[in-house]
């Protein structure tokens, strides 16, 4: 199913980063990897993505910038 959010924070250095889901307000995780064709995003950026769950906990995948 595919969610709504703002990226909230995200380390370019580290290639990381916080997504707040526009539908409960929760952060997820995201990696610089799970970012399509390596746009590049910045904190305040509308993105939509897929939710995963991992051993980690759970993180955004296929995460896409909504201009």
């Amino acid at each position: 199913r595919i969610k709504r959010g703002k990226v909230k924070f995200y380390d370019k250095t580290r290639g990381f980063g916080f997504i707040t889901k526009d539908d409960d307000k929760k952060d997820v995780y995201f990696s610089i990897e799970d970012v399509e064709k390596k746009q590049k995003l910045e904190a305040g950026d509308t993105v939509k993505f897929e939710v995963e769950k991992t051993q980690q906990g759970t993180k955004a995948t296929r995460i896409s910038k909504i201009e």
